[in-house]
C-alpha cells in the first residue's frame, strides 16, 4: 500500500512562549544571522519525534513496504520537523527549495533577507543521532524570486505539490 502525508513543521523558536537550549531564540547570535529561519523551539524537537513514531507506526499497519522519500523545504525548522521522520522510516530525505515560505515582503519584511535559509548540516547538528546518509546528495527546485506575492507562492506551492503526486 502506498501513502503520502503532509506535516507543518513543529513549534518554531520564536514563538511567544518558545526556548532553545533554555532561551529565547530572537537573543542568541543565530537569530542576528538568519532572522527569517528560525529553528524548532526545545517543545518543536520534542513533538517532530512524537508524529515520527505516529507515521513510523501507520506506516507499519498499512502494511507500506514502498521505498519512502521525506521532502522537505529548506527551513531550518521543517528540515528539524522532516528529520526525525526520514529516521524512523529510513527514508532519504530531500530539500525542495520550490516548498517553503513566501519569498517577499509580505512574510520576510521590506527587504530580501541576505541569508534565508541556513546551511542544512549546521541544521541538523540539533537532530540528535540524524544519520546524515539519509540527507540526499543534492537540494533540488529553484528558490523562488524576489519579491514573491502570496498569489504567486500559492501557485508555487500548487504546482510543486503536484509533482511528488
Amino acid at each position: 500500500m502506498q501513502f503520502f502525508a503532509v506535516v507543518r513543521h513543529s513549534e518554531r523558536a520564536d514563538g511567544a512562549f518558545a526556548y532553545i537550549n533554555g532561551q529565547r531564540w530572537a537573543h542568541t547570535a543565530d537569530s542576528k544571522t538568519w532572522p527569517v529561519d528560525p529553528p524548532l523551539s526545545e517543545e518543536g524537537h520534542t513533538a517532530a519525534k512524537d508524529i515520527a513514531m505516529k507515521i513510523k507506526e501507520f506506516a507499519a499497519t498499512a502494511n507500506s513496504t514502498l521505498k519512502t522519500v521525506v521532502v522537505t523545504s529548506p527551513y531550518c525548522r521543517c528540515v528539524q520537523t522532516a528529520a526525525p521522520i526520514a529516521q524512523a522510516l529510513r527514508a532519504r530525505m530531500l530539500v525542495d527549495c520550490q516548498i517553503g515560505e513566501v519569498y517577499g515582503p509580505q512574510v520576510m519584511g521590506v527587504d530580501e533577507p541576505a541569508n534565508a535559509v541556513k546551511p542544512i548540516g549546521s541544521m541538523l547538528a540539533d537532530v540528535p543521532d540524524f544519520e546524515k546518509r539519509l540527507l540526499s546528495s543534492r537540494i533540488v527546485g529553484t528558490w523562488p524570486a524576489w519579491p514573491e506575492d502570496l498569489k504567486r507562492a500559492r501557485q508555487r506551492f500548487a504546482m510543486r505539490f503536484l509533482t511528488y503526486l
